[in-house]
């Protein structure tokens, strides 16, 4: 649910600013998460953490969106970045789901998802859900996630931990520790 989502973004930040005061945060929750704000502190940043919805919208390129309280970001805004975040976990429903990329082989363009728009803008690495995902081991797997790669762990040994923990805490049975990709180069590290 979405104040539980809330309450793991605090929790999250509060635990960043504690154990790793060299890393730079800030939390936009609620009213103060408007468009505008969001993609004016998006630009220069290394680490952008989303929970929240994401609307796949398999009509109308660029239109899949991370829904705020009151607006949308859509994929095409998100291409429209000019510095974009070093790493976008998106820790939301269908938000690593793409459709089809069109073009020629010197211009390629996503025609549906989100991470297509983060992904053309020149994201590093971005990870996202292909599916629904459950709140409460949606939390789980983006601790074991941070816990790693704050500690200067490459994004793609964080993941893999993450998906490790995740299958040894709820079991094959919970796919959690399949439902997220990750788009970008995997020995990057991102702090």
């Amino acid at each position: 649910t979405l104040p539980e989502a809330q309450n793991h973004g605090e929790e999250l930040y509060y635990k960043i600013i504690m154990n790793y005061p060299q890393v730079h945060v800030e939390l936009l929750a609620g009213t103060r998460a408007t468009k505008i704000d969001v993609l004016s502190r998006m630009q220069n940043c290394d680490m952008v953490y989303y929970i929240g919805h994401t609307e796949y919208c398999d009509d109308e390129r660029g239109q899949s969106s991370w829904l705020l309280k009151d607006d949308r970001l859509t994929s095409q805004d998100f291409e429209n970045i000019h510095t974009p975040p070093g790493l976008v976990f998106a820790n939301s429903c269908d938000s690593g789901r793409e459709g089809s990329w069109e073009g020629t082989d010197k211009h390629l363009i996503s025609k549906k998802g989100v991470a297509g728009g983060f992904i053309m803008a020149g994201v590093t690495n971005y990870i996202g859900a292909l599916w629904p995902i459950p709140a409460e081991s949606s939390v789980v797997f983006a601790n074991s996630f941070f816990d790693a790669v704050l500690t200067g762990t490459p994004v793609g040994q964080s993941l893999r931990l993450a998906r490790l923990g995740a299958s040894d805490r709820f079991g094959k049975g919970n796919p959690i520790w399949a439902s997220y990709v990750l788009y970008g180069n995997p020995s990057h590290i991102h702090v």
